[in-house]
């Protein structure tokens, strides 16, 4: 597990944090305010997490079925189902659809 950032990890001055030493090429000033340090903070240690889940899904091989599960198992399928399909291209769509319904025709009853 990553040692997550805090708010005590930047210098602070007069009520403004310090972001240069966790935040490469920020466009603005290195120096912002509280609020702005807690949500750049709360976004580095989301993204830190997001590589963790990545390196964890990679080292140990999972497969298409096991993410599946996983997605069911956080209440996300269908939310990731939607996603895929919207960004998908419409020919690609189209593909699956015919796929689905040549099996769904040819189950037994």
């Amino acid at each position: 597990m990553t040692n997550k950032i805090k708010l005590s990890d930047l210098k602070e001055y007069n009520g403004m944090y310090n972001i240069s030493s966790i935040v490469e090429d920020y466009d603005g000033s290195d120096w912002v305010d509280e609020e702005q340090a807690l949500e750049i903070i709360d976004y580095i240690n989301k993204q830190e997490d997001v590589e963790l889940i990545i390196d964890t899904i990679n080292e140990n091989e999972f497969d298409g079925e096991t993410i599946q599960f996983i997605l069911k198992q956080v209440g996300m399928e269908q939310q990731m189902l939607r996603q895929l399909m919207m960004e998908a291209p419409m020919e690609e769509v189209e593909k699956l659809m015919n796929e689905k319904r040549d099996l769904e025709d040819n189950i037994p009853f």
